[in-house]
């Protein structure tokens, strides 16, 4: 009974929380993550402190973004690397993510390239050393640990401390977040992170996701091995990362079902996946009149006849365009099939006043010249036979026989003959400063047209055009519109 009574309280706890009347502002320590991380972390912590909260942010003196403001109180303490050595390991970091990705968890966990992340380990070393900064924290009467787990720091503050702590963040480290919270993980129906698997998995894939999870419980710790040792020497016990992940209170994860797969959660848990989205813009009426889906093809009928019979879905939103002034559209296209379709609807556009620009690398297979736009071209480092070997390999593979255990690598190598195209194309179009200043100078309205990746450096609006479905690119770094 009494478990029944304590659960019909909790909905009535929270309201009493949440009501602004009621709460009292409290006092709240932050331990951030440097980077990106940062970012969508700030604007929660300025809210906090707009709304009465008194927050202290416990930083490194060597930062990118982690930097000084009025909105609350900034402690630093120094570190033994400077920030042209932060940017040196970030660099190689970053570059190791342009090349061919390891095909094997262990080998993305222990590659070289990760050793800037010893940096961000290490710093809760230096931070302790600073007795002075550890007796302000002890003096202060925190009520809670406001921390980003990627940093490891946020937990071991929260255990010295004995505080409760809140945990910010996307995910967690291999299986971490799951025995941290104890949540159940049937491995048959919940996918691990970073292989591309659903939670509709056949038989060979779920004998995959369960060597993934052993190569998880095998490797994880050893790339937690500086965190660890740093947690032990503070903390003067032996510390396993159960140890630090199981102790927060409450876990906001910045994730939500229409990104992720089902799966089950638990009471702390709370799912604030919108607070990645800028708030929504209200379109324009500017040049727009009234009008219905099944009136689109009545006013443009000419142009489905001629484009090669696309998609009337695909084409039918583009009617709210149709009717409007000719805007001038950017489009990042993907070459081979995927541009067929969306060159019917590229064309659709032209026909219809819009002036269009499509980014195309100089080696390429479909992405020819029209009437329809205007090409942008830039330079690639492979050329075209490399190109035709890798997609006529790509085909070979698809279509040959794969022994059980090994087809989900099998399959993932393949794509990735492809897909690093994808990734040194950016690469490339990034470093072009001529097309870069283009892009910037260019007026383009109302979005960037792309397939299937956009192109996040020159800060337009966008609109996909996905063949495949966004969440399956998720694991590789895309951006899905909210």
């Amino acid at each position: 009974m009494a478990p029944a009574v304590l659960t019909g309280l909790l909905p009535l706890c929270v309201c009493l929380l949440l009501a602004p009347g009621f709460a009292q502002a409290g006092k709240l320590l932050v331990i951030p993550m440097d980077g990106s991380h940062w970012f969508t972390m700030r604007s929660v912590v300025e809210k906090l402190s707009h709304r009465g909260h008194e927050v202290v942010v416990v930083r490194p003196e060597v930062s990118w973004h982690l930097g000084q403001s009025s909105n609350y109180t900034v402690k630093t303490y120094s570190t033994s690397y400077t920030l042209e050595d932060l940017n040196d390991q970030f660099r190689t970091f970053a570059d190791s993510q342009w090349k061919t990705r390891p095909q094997y968890l262990h080998s993305m966990l222990m590659s070289s390239s990760n050793s800037v992340f010893e940096y961000f380990f290490s710093n809760c070393r230096s931070l302790f050393n600073d007795k002075k900064l550890v007796k302000y924290i002890e003096d202060s009467s925190f009520d809670a640990v406001f921390l980003d787990p990627f940093d490891m720091c946020g937990f071991i503050v929260a255990k010295y401390f004995s505080l409760p702590s809140v945990v910010f963040t996307r995910g967690l480290f291999c299986h971490y977040l799951e025995e941290g919270a104890q949540v159940p993980n049937p491995l048959s129906y919940v996918p691990r992170g970073l292989f591309s698997l659903s939670d509709t998995m056949t038989f060979r894939q779920r004998v995959w996701n369960h060597i993934i999870h052993l190569e998880e419980h095998l490797f994880c710790d050893y790339f937690l091995k500086t965190a660890l040792e740093v947690a032990s020497e503070i903390l003067q016990t032996t510390v396993t990362a159960y140890d630090l992940v199981s102790q927060p209170s409450i876990w906001l994860l910045r994730n939500d079902f229409v990104l992720d797969y089902p799966r089950p959660v638990m009471p702390n848990m709370i799912f604030i996946g919108g607070i990645n989205c800028h708030p929504g813009k209200p379109l324009s009426q500017s040049g727009m009149r009234r009008g219905t889906y099944s009136q689109i093809p009545a006013h443009h009928p000419h142009a489905l006849g001629n484009t090669g019979d696309p998609d009337p879905a695909g084409l039918a939103p583009l009617g709210l365009w149709g009717v409007a002034l000719g805007d001038k559209l950017l489009v990042v296209p993907q070459d081979g099939s995927h541009w067929l379709s969306m060159k019917g609807i590229i064309e659709v556009l032209s026909d219809r006043g819009h002036d269009i620009v499509v980014l195309v690398p100089e080696v390429n297979l479909l992405l020819k010249e029209s009437k329809h736009y205007t090409r942008k071209i830039y330079a690639v480092p492979y050329d075209q036979e490399e190109l035709q070997r890798r997609f006529l390999t790509f085909g070979n593979r698809h279509f040959a026989e794969r022994w059980l255990l090994t087809a989900p690598l099998v399959e993932y190598r393949n794509n990735m003959v492809v897909v690093d195209l994808c990734f040194i194309n950016c690469q490339s179009l990034l470093r072009d400063s001529a097309t870069l200043s283009f892009l910037r100078e260019s007026k383009f309205s109302p979005g960037a047209y792309v397939q299937p990746k956009p192109e996040p450096h020159v800060l337009h609006p966008q609109v996909l055009h996905p063949v495949l479905r966004q969440d399956d690119f998720l694991p590789a770094g895309g951006q899905l519109p909210c």
